[in-house]
């Protein structure tokens, strides 16, 4: 392949789905322990089709309907344990989320200090824009809580991974509507955000780790709205757990959003180089480093693609998630413009373990080989 000029061979690369494949085939030799036994994807197009009849209706009351039947779930009839007694800051309240049931079962009162409501009126309906009484929503940010929290329920329900009572924990910050906070400083600064840590819960301290899980314990901290940056779900856990989740995750935003894997490299490398010359230089320093060929894309190439191609892609994805910044018919009309939104939908960064993932399952192959 020494050689091989740009216009004598395609760059393929593979789908969302096969590196969904290859991510667990790659994690599962090197720790298999991660991994629930017989895993099976074959409800993974099912899934994803649920959550876009879900984000497309904005309807978070369907989760339960669309995705319980697919995702096998285990029915517990023992009544919800107790939250435990954790100490909390004045800006802290804490809530025990039952995960399969996808209902809120206990809250205790501190959110009336911390947020200046009830615990009754923070609820998933509020948060999601669906509660008339009580709005807890910010515009810009409903449609990516959703999404992400699809994403989060689907990656816990699949028969893909176990469960570490006391290693993991999902890490979610955005912002939340207080017009009608009881606390009237929260009033008059409109917006607070919310950094939500879920941890799995259980109350039997000999359990160390499940298929599915049945509780989490949510700690919810109240902080300024200026501490918000974006709508994004992070999972943290021990290294390899960390990189196997995450990147999952990743992958399924990717999915779910449909943009090829080739824009997302050319996104991915705009948005760290100051200009079209090192970004091209870069990528086809990836590409000679995998296939041993140089120069395989131009600039002009490289530039092409992000302002014919991708630029339009990503004003597409962002009239659908990003309805209230982008208005219809509007389209990016920079590089950085469309990095900034690629980002605020969770597309960069590539997160470097499926980066090297795409690279080494991507191939050369010469057009005479297609004919």
């Amino acid at each position: 392949m020494k050689n091989i000029q740009a216009n004598q061979a395609y760059f393929d690369l593979p789908s969302a789905f096969q590196l969904i494949e290859h991510l667990i085939h790659h994690w599962n030799e090197k720790t298999p322990d991660l991994f629930q036994r017989n895993i099976t994807l074959s409800r993974l197009p099912q899934i994803i089709k649920a959550i876009q009849t879900i984000n497309s209706s904005n309807c978070p009351n369907e989760y339960l309907g669309l995705l319980e039947p697919i995702s096998e779930l285990q029915s517990h009839m023992a009544s919800p344990p107790s939250l435990p007694n954790l100490m909390t800051h004045s800006n802290e309240f804490l809530l025990l989320f039952d995960i399969q049931n996808f209902q809120q079962v206990q809250m205790d009162t501190n959110i009336k200090l911390s947020l200046g409501l009830e615990p009754a009126d923070f609820n998933i309906r509020a948060l999601a824009g669906l509660d008339p009484v009580v709005p807890l929503f910010h515009h810009h940010d409903v449609q990516h809580v959703i999404r992400w929290v699809s994403i989060a329920y689907t990656t816990l329900t699949l028969k893909i991974f176990k469960w570490k009572y006391k290693d993991d924990q999902f890490r979610f910050s955005f912002r939340s509507s207080t017009v009608y906070s009881s606390i009237k400083e929260l009033r008059d600064i409109k917006y607070v955000c919310l950094e939500k840590t879920c941890i799995p819960y259980s109350s039997d301290p000999k359990e160390t780790e499940t298929n599915y899980p049945k509780y989490f314990l949510n700690k919810i901290s109240v902080l300024p709205s200026e501490c918000f940056h974006q709508v994004k779900i992070q999972f943290i856990s021990r290294p390899i757990r960390e990189g196997a989740i995450s990147g999952f995750m990743y992958l399924l935003n990717v999915m779910l959003l449909g943009i090829p894997i080739k824009h997302l490299l050319i996104l991915h490398e705009r948005s760290l180089h100051r200009n079209i010359i090192e970004a091209t230089h870069s990528l086809n320093k990836k590409v000679q480093y995998r296939h041993r060929v140089e120069h395989f894309f131009t600039e002009k190439q490289f530039a092409d693609c992000l302002q014919k191609t991708i630029r339009k892609r990503i004003s597409f994805i962002s009239h659908i998630w990003c309805k209230a910044q982008l208005k219809p018919h509007e389209f990016c009309n920079s590089d950085a413009e469309a990095v900034e939104y690629a980002k605020k939908l969770g597309l960069l960064p590539i997160p470097k373990s499926v980066e090297d993932l795409i690279y080494r399952h991507s191939f050369l192959i010469k057009k005479q080989d297609i004919l």
